[in-house]
């Protein structure tokens, strides 16, 4: 377990993130949701940035971020269509 590991999310934002349906780009850290959320209260986090902390050592890992985001099949083939 390290910092970087680690996400601070509101616990319905958590669930989603475990269920695969809210992701973050490993690279420009901007947030997604699936299209099922879209007519929701989530869709307003769809496009925005998740913070910084100050110092970047303790930024969440791009390699964490990238795994849970190819577990998100919904985009990946959202993507590629």
């Amino acid at each position: 377990n390290t910092v970087q590991n680690g996400l601070l999310l509101h616990t319905d934002l958590h669930k989603l993130f475990d269920l695969h349906l809210l992701r973050i780009d490993p690279h420009t850290q901007i947030i997604d949701v699936h299209e099922s959320l879209i007519e929701s209260e989530y869709a307003s986090y769809v496009g925005r940035r998740i913070r910084q902390p100050m110092h970047s050592s303790l930024a969440p890992s791009t390699e964490a971020l990238t795994h849970h985001a190819q577990r998100c099949v919904w985009w990946l083939q959202e993507s590629a269509g």
